[in-house]
């Protein structure tokens, strides 16, 4: 197997590893993972991660790497929507 593909399978394999890994581990015991919430991030990332790893199969290089940006925009994404949920405090 040559270098790219194996870097492609191996990166979307651990973007797929990571989205059951836990974001936040709370002090009572409990973890937040992206697919916690049921919202369409988890998913999204998910099905962004296959098709990223298919195009590096295919030796889709530039695909590949637009993949990559994808998910890196749905993280930020999922970054400005929890922000946004914190109650701001008013002194």
């Amino acid at each position: 197997m040559k270098k790219d593909i194996f870097l492609a399978v191996v990166g979307a394999a651990m973007i797929i590893a990571g989205l059951f890994l836990p974001i936040v581990r709370f002090p009572g015991g409990g973890e937040a993972t992206y697919f916690n919430g049921g919202d369409l991030y988890g998913a999204l990332i998910m099905a962004i991660a296959i098709f990223a790893g298919i195009m590096g199969i295919v030796k889709m290089r530039s695909m590949v790497f637009l993949s990559g940006l994808a998910s890196i925009g749905v993280v930020i994404a999922r970054l400005i929507t929890v922000i946004r949920t914190f109650p701001t405090r008013s002194l």
